[in-house]
């Protein structure tokens, strides 16, 4: 654009601006009214169209209320909820977009208008909530949910409701861990099954079935999400379901079926594209990373781990960033680059403890001690797994705490103190066995063998005969020829 055209369309907007501010308040009040009134004629039925104009007529509709003429009282009541009403168009359209601020402004601007119905008023809490938890920012989304959650309950709805308690829930899983969540979805659940509303009840069972799994063992959790997944197909909910399979892919990569699990997650994403559900699509293609590096196929693995984290940078959604740099650091120290994992394990910590998710920092604390053991840094090692045990077991979370005391074993091993290992896989292996995961045992199994070939124990070659065992019954036979290997090494 020339010097001549910016100069021209600089005195064009001056003089516009000056001309809209001569006229008198009551006049521009009609004018904003008449804009409005024109563009609903126009666009009437195109509601794609007045949800992409819908920010710009909650400006008008607001601005028509300005009129000196208040007489007529009808008239603003009318301007007040189309007001209201363009706020909500426009907080879904912006969420939409994964404009999540602008989305959010929105939804405080709706939760705060006079005119807004009650269920308006709920969708707006809600949604602040839900934008907050799917950005990383889980405990300030609970404020939200707990507003929506006492608005509802003063008004008797029983709906909105449950679907508060459900969210308070989900974000004490995504920070303080899941037991202090599973109370409030327990207490949802009992609504849901209260009203009858089938699809609600189906999400909460699989939520439920998420925050146990660490729990219970491995075919309890299976047939739980499966009762699930029954209920959501049967009140046709696609996201519902797609989640719950993701969910029951994740479950079936650890029980070793890979085959099952690989289906289960490519059904999920499937449903998410269709639905352009683009941040639920990172974390299911964040899952099948997961699947591939249990597969030994770290090549897949760390690319699908790019393409999540791509997706949940576009989403702006923290804590999938966090988790997909997890894989990409666990795909990158399977394959030997050790540099590489390094920088994403601490690009992921980073990314997590921003977001507040403790459990995922625990995670990522113990695979970031792993990986510095074999660097031979013990101590340091042993400190970050430390840490990050003292997290599980202040999240009650029994099962991986009893798995980084086995990570712990393993750093004394590499550190040659095999007295102590054997000490700790002992405390570990009872809950470890009860998990019913063939893989998580056998690795378990595993290096207590060693440990007591180290010590001169007899016992070690029938802990090895047991690991391997468990190894061939989880398809694990890379982990086979590695035992073997550590095996020759100690004769």
């Amino acid at each position: 654009m020339s010097s001549a055209e910016s100069a021209y369309l600089f005195r064009h907007a001056l003089v516009r601006d000056a001309a809209y501010d001569l006229q008198p308040p009551g006049d521009r009040a009609r004018l904003h009214a008449l804009v409005l009134e024109v563009a609903e004629a126009l666009f009437e039925g195109d509601d794609k169209t007045l949800d992409a104009m819908a920010a710009e007529l909650v400006h008008h509709s607001k601005a028509a209320q300005f009129s000196r003429r208040t007489a007529n009282v009808k008239w603003q009541k009318a301007l007040a909820a189309k007001e209201a009403a363009y706020l909500l168009r426009a907080m879904w359209h912006e969420s939409r977009e994964f404009h999540n601020e602008k989305a959010m402004e929105f939804g405080r601007r709706l939760a705060d208008h006079p005119a807004a119905t009650h269920d308006n008023r709920i969708a707006a809490l809600l949604r602040i909530g839900e934008t907050l938890l799917n950005t990383g920012r889980a405990r300030d989304g609970r404020e939200w949910f707990e507003k929506a959650a006492s608005v509802a309950e003063e008004a008797g709805d029983g709906a909105s409701h449950g679907r508060a308690l459900r969210a308070i829930g989900i974000s004490y899983a995504r920070t303080e861990g899941n037991p202090p969540g599973i109370p409030y979805v327990e207490r949802a659940l009992e609504i849901f099954r209260k009203i009858g509303d089938r699809r609600a009840e189906g999400l909460a069972l699989s939520n439920l079935s998420v925050m146990r799994v660490d729990s219970e063992p491995a075919e309890q959790t299976l047939a739980a999400y499966h009762e699930a997944l029954a209920i959501l197909t049967e009140a046709d909910d696609e996201n519902g379901r797609a989640a719950t399979l993701s969910n029951i892919g994740n479950l079936l990569r650890n029980m070793a079926r890979y085959d099952e699990s690989a289906a289960a997650f490519e059904e999920a994403l499937a449903i998410h594209r269709k639905r352009g559900e683009r941040q639920y699509e990172a974390m299911v293609v964040g899952n099948l990373s997961g699947l591939y590096g249990a597969m030994g196929r770290q090549d897949e693995s760390r690319a699908a781990a790019a393409r999540a984290l791509q997706i949940a940078r576009e989403t702006g959604d923290l804590h999938t960033q966090g988790v997909s740099l997890f894989h990409i650091g666990a795909a990158a120290s399977r394959s030997g680059r050790l540099d590489e994992a390094e920088d994403a394990y601490k690009r992921g910590l980073q990314a997590i403890e921003e977001c507040g998710a403790r459990f995922w920092h625990a995670v990522l604390l113990d695979s970031y001690g792993i990986l510095i053991a074999k660097q031979g840094k013990f101590e340091a090692a042993a400190k970050l797994v430390q840490e990050g045990r003292e997290m599980f077991l202040a999240q009650g979370n029994d099962q991986m705490a009893a798995l980084a005391l086995r990570s712990l074993a393993r750093i004394d091993i590499d550190a040659r103190r095999p007295g102590e290992a054997r000490k700790k896989i002992e405390q570990a292996l009872e809950v470890i066995q009860r998990m019913g995961l063939d893989q998580e045992e056998g690795e378990t199994r595993a290096s207590y063998a060693v440990a007591l070939r180290m010590l001169g124990d007899p016992g070690a070659e029938a802990e090895y005969r047991k690991a391997c065992a468990l190894f061939l019954s989880a398809n694990a036979l890379d982990d086979i020829e590695a035992l073997e290997k550590r095996w020759r090494e100690l004769a």
